[in-house]
Protein backbone atom coordinates (compact mmCIF):
# COMPACT_ATOMS: atom_id res chain seq x y z
CA UNK A 1 0.00 0.00 0.00
CA UNK A 2 1.54 3.15 -0.77
CA UNK A 3 -0.37 4.69 1.76
CA UNK A 4 1.18 2.80 4.56
CA UNK A 5 4.88 1.54 3.09
CA UNK A 6 4.78 1.62 -0.72
CA UNK A 7 6.29 4.76 -1.02
CA UNK A 8 9.31 4.25 1.14
CA UNK A 9 9.73 0.70 0.94
CA UNK A 10 9.80 1.31 -3.43
CA UNK A 11 12.34 3.91 -3.12
CA UNK A 12 14.29 1.80 -0.69
CA UNK A 13 14.51 -1.14 -3.04
CA UNK A 14 14.96 1.54 -6.24
CA UNK A 15 11.28 0.49 -7.76
CA UNK A 16 8.87 3.10 -9.59
CA UNK A 17 5.30 2.59 -8.26
CA UNK A 18 3.29 2.28 -11.30
CA UNK A 19 -0.86 1.93 -11.69
CA UNK A 20 -2.94 -0.97 -11.17
CA UNK A 21 -2.68 -2.28 -14.64
CA UNK A 22 0.80 -2.37 -14.75
CA UNK A 23 0.79 -4.96 -10.94
CA UNK A 24 3.47 -7.95 -10.97
CA UNK A 25 0.82 -10.58 -11.30
CA UNK A 26 3.36 -13.38 -11.57
CA UNK A 27 4.48 -11.64 -8.08
CA UNK A 28 1.57 -11.49 -6.76
CA UNK A 29 0.51 -15.07 -7.12
CA UNK A 30 4.02 -16.56 -6.08
CA UNK A 31 3.08 -14.68 -2.85
CA UNK A 32 -0.11 -16.24 -2.23
CA UNK A 33 1.54 -19.53 -3.35
CA UNK A 34 4.07 -19.00 -0.80
CA UNK A 35 1.38 -18.04 2.15
CA UNK A 36 -0.75 -20.88 1.30
CA UNK A 37 2.05 -23.08 1.76
CA UNK A 38 3.23 -21.53 5.06
CA UNK A 39 -0.33 -21.85 6.03
CA UNK A 40 -0.09 -25.60 5.35
CA UNK A 41 3.29 -26.11 7.49
CA UNK A 42 1.86 -23.87 10.43
CA UNK A 43 -1.16 -27.13 10.12
CA UNK A 44 1.23 -29.93 10.11
CA UNK A 45 3.13 -28.50 12.80
CA UNK A 46 -0.16 -27.56 14.58
CA UNK A 47 -1.49 -31.07 14.49
CA UNK A 48 1.82 -32.83 15.54
CA UNK A 49 2.14 -30.12 18.76
CA UNK A 50 5.59 -28.72 17.46
CA UNK A 51 4.48 -25.12 17.14
CA UNK A 52 7.99 -24.07 17.78
CA UNK A 53 9.21 -25.51 14.99
CA UNK A 54 6.99 -23.18 12.35
CA UNK A 55 8.25 -20.71 14.97
CA UNK A 56 11.47 -21.03 14.11
CA UNK A 57 10.88 -21.79 10.09
CA UNK A 58 9.23 -18.14 10.31
CA UNK A 59 12.38 -16.87 11.81
CA UNK A 60 14.65 -18.65 9.68
CA UNK A 61 12.93 -17.02 6.52
CA UNK A 62 12.97 -13.41 7.54
CA UNK A 63 16.37 -13.85 8.71
CA UNK A 64 17.06 -15.31 4.90
CA UNK A 65 15.35 -12.05 3.61
CA UNK A 66 17.18 -9.61 5.60
CA UNK A 67 20.84 -11.15 4.56
CA UNK A 68 19.47 -11.18 0.73
CA UNK A 69 17.80 -7.36 1.24
CA UNK A 70 21.52 -6.88 2.42
CA UNK A 71 23.17 -8.23 -0.42
CA UNK A 72 20.76 -6.54 -2.92
CA UNK A 73 21.62 -3.35 -0.87
CA UNK A 74 18.01 -2.52 -0.33
CA UNK A 75 17.68 0.15 2.39
CA UNK A 76 17.27 -0.93 6.04
CA UNK A 77 13.50 0.43 5.76
CA UNK A 78 13.06 -1.60 2.72
CA UNK A 79 14.81 -4.58 4.07
CA UNK A 80 13.09 -4.41 7.58
CA UNK A 81 9.14 -4.15 6.36
CA UNK A 82 10.23 -7.17 3.74
CA UNK A 83 11.54 -9.40 6.71
CA UNK A 84 8.06 -7.87 9.02
CA UNK A 85 5.79 -8.96 6.12
CA UNK A 86 6.74 -12.59 6.98
CA UNK A 87 7.02 -11.92 10.35
CA UNK A 88 3.61 -10.47 10.82
CA UNK A 89 2.33 -13.36 8.26
CA UNK A 90 3.63 -15.49 10.80
CA UNK A 91 1.92 -14.37 13.54
CA UNK A 92 -1.50 -14.12 12.21
CA UNK A 93 -0.84 -17.52 11.22
CA UNK A 94 -0.09 -18.60 14.40
CA UNK A 95 -2.91 -16.97 16.15
CA UNK A 96 -5.39 -18.41 13.44
CA UNK A 97 -4.35 -21.82 14.53
CA UNK A 98 -4.97 -21.30 17.91
CA UNK A 99 -7.98 -19.66 17.61
CA UNK A 100 -9.61 -22.83 15.14
CA UNK A 101 -7.95 -25.42 17.36
CA UNK A 102 -10.02 -24.08 20.20
CA UNK A 103 -13.31 -24.21 18.48
CA UNK A 104 -13.24 -26.99 16.23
Amino acid sequence: SPALFGKKWAEGVGVELGSASAMPVGAMVSQVVALLLLSWLFGITAADNALLTIILVVLAIAAFIVSGGMFTRKSSYAVWTDAGYVVVAGIIMFIAQAVFRNVF
